[in-house]
């Protein structure tokens, strides 16, 4: 990922990128019923990926894959290739949330969605999930996205600087690993 960056950089000049058609930005700025369409595009996500972890071998193998590599790979799951076609998808959605982002600034900038990846992994662990793998809901990973979004988004109200809220976000995180594992001592 890094690589990839620093290539974008390299390539632009660190400038950001504009001369986008006009009906990329209508992507996302079209309403259903007064709803946003990008919000309708997370919610369809959502619940597909609610029913493909939940409803399918699949599910169940990413699951066991995160719970025992060794025991899911003893068990005759094909760990490597789950794996593939989970960073594969984990790829599919990055890509979206690019095109979403793209179509909301309407210009491609080379720092647009730096710390991103670290907001994935706080509302995952503020969510619930368990550090060690295994164990982790969807539906928790939502609830720790909007705790985050909220957090974030009380952060801003009150005029905290952004390098404070990077603070905060990072100390909601460890606070968050911190709590999971005593959860695991008392086991």
């Amino acid at each position: 990922m890094q690589i990839i960056r620093g290539m974008c950089m390299l390539l632009n000049s660190g400038k950001p990128v504009s001369g986008f058609p006009e009906s990329l930005s209508q992507i996302m700025g079209a309403e259903i019923l007064g709803i946003s369409i990008s919000i309708i595009y997370v919610f369809i996500a959502y619940f597909v990926m609610i029913v493909v972890m939940s409803k399918t071998r699949y599910g169940r193998y990413v699951y066991a894959i995160g719970g025992n590599r060794d025991a899911a790979k003893l068990s005759g799951v094909k760990v490597q290739r789950i794996e593939l076609f989970t960073y594969a998808i984990a790829g599919l959605f990055a890509a979206i949330g690019g095109i979403m982002l793209l179509s909301r600034l309407t210009y491609a900038d080379p720092n647009a969605g730096n710390g991103y990846e670290m907001n994935a992994i706080a509302a995952t662990v503020i969510g619930g999930t368990a550090m060690s793998g295994g164990k982790g809901k969807l539906v928790n990973t939502f609830v720790g996205a909007i705790i985050l979004g909220m957090l974030t988004t009380g952060l801003q109200i009150l005029n905290v600087a952004v390098h404070y809220q990077s603070i905060i976000t990072g100390i909601a995180i460890a606070g968050a690993v911190y709590l999971d594992k005593i959860k695991e001592r008392q086991k």
